[in-house]
Parts: C-alpha cells; structure tokens; sequence
C-alpha cells in the first residue's frame, strides 16, 4: 500500500530486514525531475511543473509542462 502527495512525495509501507512493515517516505523531486514534459532521472524537483502526480500500476504519472529545468 502507498499513495503520492501534491508535492510529489511517496509514502508507503516496507517491509525491512526484522521482517516487520514500517511506513516509509522518499521526496522524489530529490531524484525526479521534468525535462521536455517527461519524467528524467538527471534532474530534480518535477512536482514544480506538474500535475495530476499519481501512481497507476506501480508506475509514476503525472501531467508535465513541456519544461526544461
């Protein structure tokens, strides 16, 4: 189970080494960001040009500017 906010972080539950479930965060405009309106790894903070961020199929989604940062 986890879920992505407006600001683009993804929160959810994993299971770590002692076998138990822990909510977990990561701030993907740390890691994510929007080039050309598409997501790229190269670059930071996507949520500033984006959209409708969501998680379908365990796939990052969202509706990008046609940006370059």
């Amino acid at each position: 189970m986890f879920s992505i906010d407006a600001e683009g972080v993804l929160t959810g539950l994993c299971l770590a080494s002692d076998g138990k479930l822990h909510i977990a965060s990561i701030d993907l405009n740390d890691h994510v960001g929007n080039k050309g309106g598409k997501f790229n790894t190269g670059t930071d903070h996507f949520a500033h040009t984006a959209s409708n961020i969501r998680v379908e199929a365990f796939l990052l989604k969202a509706d990008l500017l046609n940006y370059d940062q």
